[in-house]
C-alpha cells in the first residue's frame, strides 16, 4: 500500500489525488517506523499538510463562489473533519461555512459556527474578526437586524483587540442613536435604543481611549447629557472632549466650549462659567479665526458668540460683589452695542437695570425707560414701566 500511494504521490503530485496519496503514505511510513521499528527508505519530507488541505478545500471553495451554499456546506464539513486545524485554511473555511448557513436561513447553525470560530481561533488569526463582522453586515443587508447585532456583539466579545473594534462600536452606537429618534416606534423602544447607544459610547470611552472615535464618543455622550439637561454629567464629558481635542479648533469644539460654560452656569458653578464663556468669546470673536470655514459654520459661530457674550454678562451678574456687577454691566453695554437687534437685547437691558438697582444706581430709571422705549413688544419691555417705578421707590 505504501508503494502504491508513494507512486501516485511522485508521478501524479499535481493531480487532485497526489497530495492526499502523499499524506496517506506519510501516515503508513509513521506507523511502520513507530509501531514496528522498520526503516522506510523513502523521502516524504516535501509533503505539506496545508498544501494537501488546500487541495481538499478547493472544491468547497468553488461551490461557495458559485453560491451553491447547500452543497458547499456539506463539502466544507467533510473536509473540516479531515483538517480541523490546517491553519488559516480551516479558519477561512469556517467563516465561509457560517455564511453558507446564513444564506440557507439556518441562523442556529450560523451562530454555532461563528461562536466556534471566535472562541477557538480569534486569538490565533484575524480571520475570525473579519468573518464575524462580515456575517453581521450580511445579516443587516438582508434585513435581519437582530442577527446582525448578535454577530457584532460576538465580534466584540471574541475580538476585542481587533483594530476595527472602536470603529464597529461607534457604528453601532450611531445606528442605535438614529433608531432612538424614530418617531414611528414607541417611547419605550426609543429609550431602549438610546440606552444601547450610550452603552456602546461608554465602551469606547472606557476600553478604547486610543481609538480615532474616542473623542467622537466623548462628544456624543456629553451632548446627550447636555440635551437631557444632565448638566453635571455634561460638564465631565465636555471637559474630557475639550481636553482630548488638544486645542485643535473646529466648529464642534466651539459648540462644546459653549455647552461646558452653559453647564457650569446651570449647575451654579458661576466662576467657571465666566472663565469658560470668556475663553470662548476670545477664541471665536477675532475675524478669520480657525473655528469655522464654511458659510454654515461661520453663521453658527456668530450665533454662538452672541449667546456667549450674553451669558458671560449674566454669569458675572450672579457673582456676589459690586466689582462683578460692574463688570457685568460693562459686558452688557458691550453686548448691546454689538447686537442691538438681538432677541436677548431686552433681557440684557432688564438685567442691567436690575444690577443698577442692586447697586443703588439712579441710572436704573434711565435703563428701564430705554427698555420700554426700544423694546416695547417684549415681555421685559412691557413690564419695564413697573420695574422703573418700583426701582425708583426703592432708591
Amino acid at each position: 500500500a505504501l508503494g502504491e500511494y508513494y507512486n501516485v504521490f511522485v508521478k501524479y503530485g499535481d493531480s487532485p489525488w497526489g497530495p492526499t496519496a502523499g499524506m496517506v503514505a506519510k501516515e503508513i511510513k509513521d506507523i511502520l517506523e513507530t509501531k514496528y521499528d522498520k526503516i522506510v527508505k523513502i523521502d516524504l519530507g516535501k509533503i505539506d499538510p496545508n498544501t494537501i488541505a488546500g487541495t481538499e478545500f478547493k472544491m468547497a471553495d468553488n461551490l461557495f463562489r458559485q453560491k451553491k451554499h447547500a452543497e458547499a456546506s456539506v463539502e466544507y464539513l467533510k473536509v473540516l473533519a479531515q483538517f480541523p486545524e490546517a491553519g488559516e485554511l480551516s479558519i477561512g473555511a469556517l467563516g465561509n461555512l457560517a455564511q453558507c448557513y446564513m444564506h440557507q436561513g439556518d441562523d442556529l447553525f450560523a451562530k454555532m459556527v461563528a461562536l466556534y470560530l471566535g472562541e477557538r481561533f480569534a486569538a490565533k488569526s484575524d480571520i475570525p474578526a473579519r468573518a464575524i463582522v462580515s456575517l453581521g453586515k450580511l445579516y443587516e443587508e438582508g434585513g435581519n437586524a437582530d442577527m446582525g447585532l448578535y454577530m457584532y456583539n460576538k465580534y466584540l466579545k471574541y475580538c476585542p483587540t481587533d483594530s476595527r473594534a472602536g470603529q464597529i462600536l461607534f457604528y453601532l452606537a450611531s445606528k442605535a442613536e438614529q433608531a432612538s429618534k424614530n418617531e414611528q416606534v414607541s417611547k419605550e423602544e426609543q429609550a431602549k435604543s438610546q440606552a444601547q447607544a450610550d452603552a456602546f459610547y461608554a465602551k469606547i470611552i472606557t476600553d478604547y481611549p486610543e481609538d480615532q472615535n474616542y473623542t467622537k464618543a466623548l462628544s456624543r455622550r456629553a451632548w446627550r447629557a447636555y440635551l437631557d439637561k444632565d448638566y453635571a454629567g455634561a460638564v465631565e464629558g465636555m471637559k474630557l472632549y475639550i481636553e482630548e481635542s488638544k486645542g485643535q479648533p473646529s466648529p464642534t469644539l466651539a459648540q462644546a466650549m459653549f455647552a461646558l460654560g452653559d453647564s457650569y452656569r446651570q449647575t451654579g458653578d458661576l466662576a467657571n462659567a465666566v472663565r469658560q464663556f470668556n475663553t470662548l468669546v476670545n477664541a471665536i470673536s477675532p475675524d478669520g479665526n480657525p473655528y469655522g470655514r464654511s458659510a454654515e459654520d461661520l453663521q453658527r459661530n456668530r450665533v454662538l458668540l452672541e449667546q456667549a457674550r450674553f451669558y458671560l454678562a449674566f454669569s458675572l451678574s450672579r457673582l456676589p460683589s459690586d466689582a462683578t456687577r460692574k463688570a457685568a454691566i460693562a459686558k452688557i453695554d458691550e453686548f448691546l452695542g454689538l447686537y442691538p437687534q438681538s432677541i436677548l437685547a431686552a433681557k440684557a437691558l432688564n438685567l442691567k437695570g436690575s444690577l443698577q438697582m442692586a447697586m443703588k444706581d439712579p441710572g436704573a430709571n434711565e435703563t428701564f425707560a430705554r427698555l420700554a422705549r426700544d423694546y416695547p413688544a417684549t415681555d421685559e419691555g412691557k413690564s419695564a414701566q413697573y420695574a422703573r417705578i418700583n426701582g425708583a421707590l426703592e432708591l
